[in-house]
C-alpha cells in the first residue's frame, strides 16, 4: 500500500503566520495609539497632574478668603483690618505715611 502525501502550497503555510503577525500589529498599534492606549494615558496624567495644582490653588484662595470673612464678622472686627479698609474706601492716609498705587 503505497501513502500519497499533498504538497501543500507556498501560501497555505504562511497563511498563519502571515495572520498571526497581523493581528499582533493591529492590537500593539491600539495599545500605544488608541483612545485608551498608553499615549492617552500619559496625557491624561499630564492632565491629572494639573487639575491637582490648580486644586490646590484655588483652596488656598478660598481659605484666605474663609479667613478674611471670619475677620469681618460683625462679633469680633479687627482693627486692623477696619482701619485698612477704611483708609482704601475713602483714601486717607496719615502725615507719617507713604502711599503707593499700583495694579493688581
Amino acid at each position: 500500500m503505497s501513502t500519497r502525501y499533498k504538497k501543500q502550497s507556498l501560501y497555505g503555510r504562511l497563511f498563519l503566520p502571515v495572520l498571526t503577525v497581523l493581528v499582533l500589529t493591529y492590537f500593539t498599534f491600539h495599545a500605544v495609539n488608541g483612545r485608551y492606549g498608553y499615549r492617552a494615558l500619559q496625557t491624561e496624567q499630564i492632565r491629572i497632574v494639573e487639575l491637582l495644582e490648580q486644586r490646590t490653588k484655588l483652596l488656598d484662595e478660598r481659605k484666605a478668603m474663609r479667613d478674611r470673612a471670619n475677620l469681618l464678622k460683625l462679633a469680633a472686627i479687627d482693627a486692623d483690618l477696619l482701619d485698612e479698609r477704611a483708609r482704601q474706601l475713602l483714601g486717607y492716609v496719615r502725615s507719617d505715611e507713604m502711599l503707593i498705587y499700583f495694579d493688581r
